[in-house]
């Protein structure tokens, strides 16, 4: 790994969307692996690595507020990555100088040609641009620990805070 790790950003996730008697535990079980004990032994693998002055950049969704029908896999998770996010940040902030940061990803990202396939009527304007995500997770690993931020919202302009977006 190197001398040192200056940021960690853990998006990874396990879209489930079945009813809760359609998800089997194997899909549960797969969605919190991915989700929050990814995230567990990921930060135990590459803590030792982090000096003061390092970032841990981890992606939520709109189920990190809420669960809706046909997201309870996916939800339960987004759920306790926040959970340990917060954690995490009390936790590392205050003895290793070591800013942890959620992002809330409030809808549907662009991916191009993927996203034109199952979602044909959606504009741009209802799409997040991942550009202009990364900017965001650039914008928070440069804060100084002076004025840190633990969590921030964004969506696209015509979806936003829509009920629908997961």
């Amino acid at each position: 790994m190197g001398d040192h790790i200056d940021a960690l950003l853990y998006n990874a996730g396990s879209g489930v969307f079945k009813s809760f008697a359609d998800t089997s535990y194997d899909e549960f079980v797969l969605s919190w692996k991915v989700g929050p004990s990814g995230i567990f032994l990921w930060t135990k693998a590459c803590l030792p690595h982090m000096p003061s002055g390092s970032c841990i950049g981890l992606t939520g969704a709109t189920a990190s507020w809420r669960g809706m029908p046909y997201t309870a896999a996916f939800a339960s998770s987004k759920m306790a990555t926040r959970g340990l996010g917060q954690a995490l940040a009390r936790d590392l902030g205050p003895s290793k100088g070591i800013h942890v940061f959620h992002v809330i990803i409030d809808g549907l990202v662009d991916l191009g040609d993927t996203t034109k396939q199952q979602f044909p009527d959606k504009k741009k304007t209802e799409l997040l641009d991942p550009a202009e995500i990364a900017n965001v997770y650039y914008m928070l690993s440069q804060q100084p620990p002076t004025c840190w931020t633990h969590e921030i919202h964004v969506g696209a302009g015509d979806a936003y805070g829509s009920i629908a977006s997961i």
